[in-house]
């Protein structure tokens, strides 16, 4: 974008910028005498999701976030002809934080984001019963559709590429599909003993990305366009897959992380339940194939297969986590079996 259109939003504002940095295509560092500042481009329809995320933090009284300024007219955004954009503070992220350390920091602070802004109330047995159906019946039939594609693969000559990696994968994808519908009655029968429903403000792309840490060690959260009260597992479930989606490792520390989750925001087990079978499922694999399958055009073979193995990485990743995960809870469920000895 040129300066001279940065100058006039700005003036907005009544700042008259020294010098501008571009930080990343959609935030740039404004410098002025008065201070320096950051300006953020968005979409027009994040406006109303940003303004009402903020305004629950601050009934909430969550203050580990970045404020918005508001215009010499009182509004809040400056309109271009297609996007937004509106100004903050300059926080400088301190560079030397340990970044193995930054997850850790991160699921703390979104732990105190939804424990700050929580609601809860009763829910009827046929509202969940419902849902829990609608969800298993969507599973039945994308499991019915991998099954028939994986058949239609098996009796051709020569398989492509893609086609010979999908029937390979096409074992531990049902097992991660079996494993996911456990954990999704378990998540319904859990419902039925203790029928509450609970919501948060997540913050709709939970990333380390959005954590700011500044020379004093204090946190903030920053791009709140995405947020909106749902369940809280749903900042978990995106944390754990942008983290997990890499090379194959072994996690050691991403059960550790759910542990300072809940010691910040304990999760119901329902909850658990349903986090573990979001996580277990694997949609990113399913989608991929029912992308491929669909597609008209030529097909780039390379390209969907570094797709297709990238994400059975990630199912491995979290596939590793949710064992280990299963093993702490049974460990903690044993401990509490047991009766203390009396003197």
């Amino acid at each position: 974008m040129d300066h001279q259109t940065l100058y006039d939003i700005l003036k907005q504002y009544e700042l008259h910028p020294n010098h501008i940095e571009t930080v990343t295509e959609k935030v740039y560092k404004i410098y002025t005498t008065k201070g320096t500042y950051a300006l953020k481009r968005i979409q027009k329809k994040d406006q109303t999701n940003l303004i009402n995320g903020l305004s629950q933090l601050v009934q909430s009284s969550y203050k580990s976030y970045i404020p918005i300024y508001s215009t010499y007219d009182h509004q809040w955004f400056v309109n271009g002809t297609k996007e937004s954009y509106y100004l903050m503070p300059w926080i400088q992220h301190e560079k030397r934080q340990d970044l193995e350390d930054l997850p850790l920091q991160f699921i703390h602070e979104i732990a105190q984001l939804h424990n700050r802004t929580k609601k809860e109330w009763n829910i009827d047995e046929k509202d969940f019963e419902n849902y829990y159906e609608m969800v298993k019946s969507k599973w039945q039939k994308e499991e019915k559709e991998l099954e028939a594609f994986i058949e239609r693969c098996e009796k051709k000559w020569y398989m492509s590429p893609f086609e010979l990696q999908a029937v390979t994968y096409y074992t531990e994808m049902r097992n991660a599909i079996y494993f996911a519908k456990e954990k999704w009655t378990e998540w319904y029968e859990n419902m039925k003993e203790q029928p509450v429903a609970r919501i948060v403000l997540v913050h709709g792309n939970a990333s380390t990305s959005h954590l700011l840490i500044d020379e004093r060690g204090e946190r903030y959260l920053t791009n709140f366009e995405r947020s909106h009260f749902a369940s809280p597992i749903k900042d978990l479930i995106a944390f754990y897959n942008q983290l997990l989606t890499s090379q194959p490792f072994q996690c050691e520390k991403c059960v550790e992380w759910l542990k300072v989750y809940d010691q910040n925001f304990s999760l119901t087990k329902a909850e658990k339940n349903m986090l573990q079978s979001y996580l277990a499922y694997p949609t990113p694999m399913m989608k991929l194939i029912q992308q491929y399958e669909r597609k008209q055009k030529e097909k780039i073979e390379l390209m969907y297969c570094r797709k297709l193995l990238k994400r059975y990485w990630l199912m491995k990743n979290i596939e590793y986590v949710m064992m280990k995960w299963s093993e702490a809870d049974k460990e903690s469920e044993e401990e509490n079996k047991t009766p203390s000895s009396s003197i």
